[in-house]
């Protein structure tokens, strides 16, 4: 969208789960994901702190009042009643990413990096 097609606005991936699409915003780059309904469960610090909420949908989410907290979480890697937020991955790449739920989708926006880029001479 940025080399060969700078006009480009929408792109669509075809995956083993269905039709997934880019929409370019601006500098942001939107992804369109199904949706999991959340259920509230029992708060523990099974995770090495006591978050305020806990919610379970596909995965478990766990709402913290402090970035701190969350950045010195040291979690076993063996979700908020929100319809939007802003969230940061924090790692040592990190990242920000805005998600927005949609009915039973969800999109995720955020800033995209070039990764490689090559030419391929078949012939």
């Amino acid at each position: 969208m940025n080399k060969i097609e700078p006009d480009l606005k929408t792109v669509t991936f075809s995956t083993m789960s269905g039709d997934l699409i880019v929409n370019r915003k601006g500098d942001l780059y939107e992804m369109d994901f199904p949706a999991y309904d959340l259920k509230p469960v029992e708060i523990t610090d099974a995770i090495g702190a006591k978050p305020v909420e806990v919610y379970m949908g596909r995965d478990l989410l766990c709402v913290f009042d402090d970035e701190k907290t969350v950045r010195e979480l040291k979690p076993n890697l063996d979700k908020l009643n929100k319809n939007s937020i802003v969230a940061y991955q924090a790692s040592p790449r990190g990242g920000t990413l805005y998600c927005t739920k949609y009915g039973d989708r969800v999109r995720l926006s955020g800033k995209a990096a070039l990764y490689s880029e090559a030419d391929i001479n078949i012939g």
